[in-house]
């Protein structure tokens, strides 16, 4: 009644009110129709805008960037060569001296003062790292203690750095020899941190290594990380000093060639590269990796000195391209898989460990979502890497349907669809850190754990669709139109879906019905489940699940077992004969109840003597119970096999009713005689 009332009320107040604010729809026919198909829509023009943004994003990575290898390398040696001696040689010596002196000075300061710092800083902080104790995690020290070591190798760099940008470079007017000691400056830190983070990842057992592997993967990367550096620095060395650029291009073509030859070296420890990505010996997916790592380990160093080699020779930007984007779309999508079967151990821990089929449900809902969105994101990024990203989006930004004025693209949806699902995983992570975190501590009973993550996952969704609308670009003001509207027809046409509706509310708010509880609902006896929007879920000692409409819960009569306290007084009657004596019946009941685990200890069990029947003297068991442990028909039969077993033991007759027979007159008698009679011998 509440329910239809509420329905009616606001029909009869507020839904005229709505309307009558509403401004007339124009007579125009087309606009009345709020969502329609967009008119010519056509694919062509964005599948030709994108096929083309894809052939120019990839063509330019096939073309050649320089040439190395022709006479005007050796020319522009040459004439730089032949430039400096001649500077030199028509001046006199004290002049050179004097222009030479200073710089040499200063490089040779800088050199003692990074050997110097390098010395106090890196050994001071290497004899306190040693000294560094976190007691808990392994990993979380040794990282600790790396991470000293790697300030310690980058702060002498920084010093350095430093000084070249004030006073070094100010005072010399920013002379090209300056400008190329800053130029440095950046590779020099960078391969100063890489050496640190080689040194820190295998000398402080921050991966899984033995020693002898460590020190064979270690120094082929160490010789990759000095050939790198030197390449560069040379670079930046030859561009500071602005010397021709095919010098700058010949030297970028041996720093390839260098790091293509040292990479060779890696093709020598294959076994120790599979034992560091293998992850755990027991680990089946551990052996999935190394069985691949294993299989395609040459193939991918070939592929890689290739891809320098091309790189050498000017095609910069396609080896560039499949080392960084190829590989790093490969790197994804393998730890993407990695993660995803990760997950689902996780998830499976977690169920295994679930006290309920509702919390193991949501952990494996949960665990679902979170391998979708990884692999969504994954998607995402090796479409990124690829540059297929923005072809995509612009193939798929065309109005499929209109609303209002408003285009909806596919684009659109995917994002809207993306929101949502994201408000309804933030939905269920929030219901579980509640479930296994919060409410056990506050002692929150389960129903209304259950009713706060119900509306929990109601308020998400209901924030996620909204902002899904807000995508789309739907206007509230005419989405209140359709709403009041609607309201009308639902208070008019759907008053049975809305009442249950706002019933199960009422519920969860109320709290007169919770999961938990024990209840019976026109006769269905049984445990509720599920306390839903529409309906409730009640599941009998049969292993039926019973769904019961809302309404029914609010408006009709309803027996909760459980409702203020789930412990309730059990009646078991008992009849013994009348030669027994009564206190000792009331002894072995009580014994009998004493030796049943679910029954409570407080309030005692009690023996009444209710009657004096025909053929027996009719006794009560009363005992008390916790109904979310056992139920009262299960209790009163395991009860009876025990008071049986004492009452035979102790020798007392549980009588039967008896009649007896009053046989009127001698002939009567006579003729049951001579049948019985008559029936023995016939037997015989």
């Amino acid at each position: 009644m509440l329910a239809r009332f509420l329905i009616f009320f606001w029909c009869m107040v507020f839904a005229p009110s709505v309307l009558a604010q509403v401004p007339k729809l124009p007579e125009t026919k087309a606009e009345e129709i709020p969502f329609k198909l967009a008119e010519g829509t056509d694919f062509s023009t964005s599948w030709e805008t994108s096929k083309q943004k894809l052939k120019d994003d990839y063509s330019k990575l096939f073309e050649q960037e320089v040439r190395v290898l022709d006479s005007e390398v050796d020319n522009a040696i040459l004439d730089l060569a032949n430039e400096y001696f001649s500077h030199v040689w028509e001046r006199p010596l004290w002049v050179n001296l004097v222009d030479y002196t200073p710089v040499f000075l200063i490089i040779l300061l800088l050199i003692a003062l990074v050997w110097g710092l390098d010395r106090a800083i890196l050994g001071y902080l290497w004899r306190k790292q040693a000294v560094i104790k976190i007691h808990g995690i392994d990993w979380v020290n040794n990282l600790t203690r790396a991470s000293v070591v790697l300030g310690g190798r980058l702060a002498p760099v920084l010093v350095i750095w430093g000084l070249i940008l004030f006073p070094i470079q100010p005072l010399f007017s920013h002379a090209k020899w300056t400008l190329a000691l800053g130029a440095i400056a950046l590779p020099w830190l960078i391969f100063r941190a890489l050496q640190a983070c080689v040194v820190g990842l295998f000398g402080f057992r921050l991966v899984r290594v033995a020693d002898e592997s460590a020190r064979k993967i270690a120094e082929p990367v160490l010789w990759l990380v000095r050939v790198g550096f030197w390449g560069t620095a040379l670079q930046r060395i030859a561009a500071a000093l602005e010397w021709p650029s095919v010098i700058t291009d010949w030297l970028a073509f041996i720093s390839f060639l260098g790091v293509a030859l040292t990479f060779l070296a890696v093709a020598r420890i294959r076994d120790e590269v599979v034992e560091l990505l293998g992850g755990a010996p027991d680990s089946k997916y551990g052996a999935s990796i190394r069985h691949r790592v294993r299989r395609y380990f040459y193939p991918t160093v070939a592929a890689t000195v290739l891809l320098f080699v091309l790189a050498a020779f000017g095609f910069g930007r396609a080896s560039s391209f499949i080392l960084f984007r190829a590989y790093g779309a490969i790197f994804i999508i393998s730890a993407a898989a990695r993660m995803g079967v990760w997950l689902q151990e996780r998830v499976k821990e977690r169920v295994a460990k679930a006290e309920s089929r509702d919390e193991s449900e949501l952990f494996s809902s949960i665990g679902s979502m979170l391998r979708l969105v990884a692999y969504f994101a994954m998607v995402i990024l090796a479409l990124k890497l690829l540059m297929l990203w923005d072809p995509l989006i612009t193939l798929l930004s065309v109005d499929l349907f209109r609303l209002g004025k408003v285009g909806l693209t596919l684009v659109d949806l995917i994002d809207a669809s993306v929101v949502v699902m994201l408000a309804i995983l933030a939905g269920k992570v929030l219901r579980a850190l509640l479930i296994t975190t919060v409410f056990p501590k506050l002692g929150i009973e389960v129903g209304v754990s259950y009713a706060v993550n119900t509306l929990l996952s109601y308020a998400f969704f209901v924030v996620g669709v909204l902002v899904a609308l807000v995508i789309l670009g739907v206007d509230f003001t005419s989405l209140t139109v359709v709403l009041a509207a609607l309201g009308v027809g639902i208070g008019l046409g759907l008053q049975s879906l809305t009442e249950n509706l706002v019933s199960g509310f009422i519920l969860l708010f109320g709290r007169s019905v919770k999961k938990g509880d024990v209840v019976t609902v026109n006769n269905v006896y049984g445990r509720v489940e599920d306390v839903g929007a529409r309906s409730v879920v009640v599941r009998t000692p049969d292993n039926v699940d019973m769904l019961i409409p809302s309404k029914n819960l609010v408006n009709g009569e309803v027996i909760n077992w459980s409702y203020r306290d789930p412990t309730i007084r059990v009646h078991v009657p008992v009849g013994v004969s009348y030669a027994c004596k009564p206190r000792e019946i009331e002894e072995i009941l009580l014994d009998a109840a004493k030796e049943h685990q679910q029954v409570l200890k407080e309030p005692a069990p009690e023996v009444w003597l209710v009657g004096f029947g025909d053929s027996s003297v009719n006794f009560e068991l009363l005992v008390y119970i916790d109904l979310r442990f056992i139920t009262q028909r299960k209790l009163i039969g395991q009860l009876n096999y025990i008071i049986w077993d004492k009452l035979t033991a102790a020798h007392v007759e549980i009588p039967f009713p008896q009649r007896d027979i009053n046989l009127r007159g001698s002939e009567a008698l006579e003729k049951l005689v001579k049948a019985i009679s008559k029936e023995d011998g016939k037997e015989d």
